[in-house]
């Protein structure tokens, strides 16, 4: 798939649901993800999540009722989590392209993701795994 999202968002969806452990986030996806991503940033790498990424439309927040924010560069991330239970939840994004003129990626003003944290995904009744799902690791460490 060259789709650079969690999932092939042409073929008929598939709406998955997930929650964090306490359950004050709640959320729904349009389709189950086919793709994850482990970024090696500095904090990505100590959150420790699988990002499944989605274009915000794709995304239904159900519920959010201890929101919690980290954002040490707002302009490239918000990593959200619950303040109830601790867990990280879901990261809003800049999306990232890559400017062939000199060799290094470059943000996309204005356009934005959503990255859920896949292990928060309860897809048993429609067979999701995140064990069995391709995971790509993005070189944060390097590129922001």
């Amino acid at each position: 798939m060259s789709n650079k999202y969690a999932a092939d968002l042409s073929v008929p969806p598939t709406p998955i649901k997930g929650a964090c452990p306490c359950r004050s986030f709640t959320f729904t996806l349009s389709h189950t993800p086919t793709k994850l991503n482990s970024c090696n940033c500095s904090f990505c790498s100590k959150r420790a999540t699988l990002y499944a990424n989605y274009p915000p439309s794709a995304v239904t927040i159900d519920s959010n009722t201890h929101d919690g924010v980290y954002a040490n560069k707002p302009e490239i991330g918000r990593f959200h989590f619950c303040n109830k239970c601790g867990c990280g939840t879901y990261t809003e994004a800049a999306e990232w392209e890559m400017d062939e003129a000199v060799g290094q990626y470059k943000m996309k003003e204005g356009e934005w993701r959503v990255s859920i944290d896949a292990r928060l995904i309860e897809g048993e009744e429609v067979g999701f795994d995140v064990k069995k799902v391709e995971v790509d690791v993005i070189d944060g460490k390097n590129l922001w």
